[in-house]
């Protein structure tokens, strides 16, 4: 994260120091309704044969913090970047081979965290805008309170489509879809379990540039 955090840095700097006013540097904030996690599990227990299942989990929403560096020319392609971060969540369904279960407590309910930087180009008319970007996201995963044993989780590299609204020159209310692969491997005293997939989420967000 330090090596992240020293990119944007700079790039905020060259941002500042830029003297056309379609440089643009931003800050942001938002709410993302849904977080919805799909995973391929390879499951393996101490004695018996791998099997493959598949986990559709549904996660709470949950408020988010960004930044920015864009170049916005009007009538134009132009270019994005940024980081965003993302507060916790909090599971809250579970569908399996076509049976769902919502009944978790706090102690039951596992938990994400999902951060993306991001960079890519954007085609602005005068207010309306179209944005479109790789990401690469970082995860952080707390299983339930129950769970015994030893986990690993990963991000991965995605993608980023939405659509915007400049009101003037310096807000920006913006809506966009994301999605991004994962990992979450764990291990217990019954076995082992690879998990690879995918992530998907919203955001709404408002954003001041300047």
């Amino acid at each position: 994260m330090k090596s992240t955090f020293a990119v944007l840095i700079l790039l905020v700097s060259l941002g500042a120091r830029a003297e056309s006013s379609d440089w643009k540097v931003g800050v942001g904030g938002g709410y993302s309704p849904n977080f919805l996690v799909n995973l391929k599990n390879q499951e393996t227990p101490t004695s018996g044969t791998t099997a493959e299942k598949t986990y559709d989990m549904e996660y709470s929403g949950a408020s988010g913090f960004s930044l920015h560096i864009w170049y916005a020319p009007k009538n134009s392609w132009g270019f994005i970047s940024g980081l965003e971060y993302g507060a916790e969540r909090e599971l809250k369904k579970v569908t399996f081979n076509g049976m769902s279960t919502t009944n978790f407590s706090s102690s039951s309910a596992s938990r994400y965290q999902q951060h993306n930087i991001y960079m890519g180009t954007e085609y602005r008319w005068d207010s309306f805008y179209l944005p479109f970007a790789l990401i690469y996201s970082t995860v952080n995963f707390r299983p339930a309170t129950t769970f015994l044993g030893s986990y690993e989780a990963k991000g991965g590299a995605g993608i980023m489509l939405g659509v915007g609204w400049f009101i003037g020159e310096h807000f920006v209310i913006e809506y966009v879809g994301r999605s991004s692969t994962t990992e979450l491997n764990t291990t217990t005293s019954s076995g082992t379990t690879k998990g690879t997939g995918t992530i998907a989420s919203a955001m709404l967000t408002l954003k001041l540039m300047y």
